[in-house]
């Protein structure tokens, strides 16, 4: 597993919805481009990376991952995200 330089506290997990499955290579492609980490789903794609990777890439701050939030889709994917989510930060408990 290779793991990014700037992966640590600042870690994001956005799930793309698609408008349709053949609209994955055009997403998969941008993801490359901007160096963010694009894993496909059954219903979308989780995009994953850094703070900074995500604000270049998106043009925009993103909100604090306290609970799921809604993002707009850059302009040149409007044809093919219909809504990208960013993820909580998951907490892990101990019993």
């Amino acid at each position: 597993m290779q793991v990014p330089e700037d992966a640590g506290g600042d870690y994001v997990e956005v799930i793309a919805e698609l408008r349709s499955p053949g609209g994955r290579p055009a997403l998969t492609d941008w993801c490359a481009a901007r160096h963010l980490t694009c894993s496909p789903m059954v219903e979308g794609v989780l995009i994953s990376g850094s703070r900074d990777r995500f604000r270049a890439a998106l043009g925009q701050e993103l909100p604090a991952r306290t609970r799921s939030s809604r993002l707009t889709p850059p302009a040149e994917l409007s044809d093919v995200v219909q809504s990208m989510i960013v993820m909580p930060v998951p907490h892990l408990h101990q019993d």
